[in-house]
């Protein structure tokens, strides 16, 4: 098994320093993952298993995609995303973990997809050391792939995933 340590901001959610956990704080969270529907048209069953303190902005879909045809899924799996960028199980605080992955000498690409915003996939294959992969998509617009780099927008000293894809229609408006 490994485990995930990855990091992304939603444009939507932050005001500057962290992201608002107002759908958390409300009670509008969904309990079980959003991406069961399509485009998405995720299978997983993962459900929310949170305490009320814990800093939980909204689910995430995460993807590791092939280093021989990036857009081969290799797995996915439903995350939630802290205030702090963090990406978490379900639990808000135990790190990602993907029992079913077998380590690639060349790596994975990394994909985050959130329902309100551009997807971002990681600008370089990502290697599983000690079994872990890491990956901050905070750092630098250049930290998502080519053709995935308009999905990241400059807010202030860091990058995040920028908002427009509302419905999940395709269309960024």
């Amino acid at each position: 098994p490994a485990t995930l340590n990855v990091t992304a901001i939603l444009e939507g959610a932050f005001d500057g320093t962290e992201m608002s956990t107002a759908l958390t704080s409300q009670g509008l969270l969904p309990v079980v993952q959003p991406y069961n529907v399509a485009p998405f048209s995720y299978s997983g069953d993962e459900t929310l298993n949170i305490t009320n303190s814990a800093p939980i902005v909204d689910w995430v879909l995460v993807e590791l995609r092939s280093q021989e045809s990036p857009s081969s899924v290799v797995t996915r799996r439903a995350a939630l995303l802290r205030n702090d960028g963090h990406i978490v199980d379900t639990d808000g605080s135990s790190p990602l973990g993907l029992s079913t992955l077998t380590p690639l000498q060349d790596g994975y690409y990394l994909v985050v997809w959130h329902r309100n915003h551009i997807a971002v996939m990681s600008a370089v294959k990502i290697t599983i050391a000690n079994c872990e992969l890491s990956y901050n998509f905070t750092t630098s617009r250049f930290a998502a792939y080519t053709s995935f780099a308009d999905g990241q927008k400059q807010l202030g000293s860091v990058f995040g995933l920028s908002s427009g894809v509302s419905n999940n229609d395709g269309i960024i408006n």
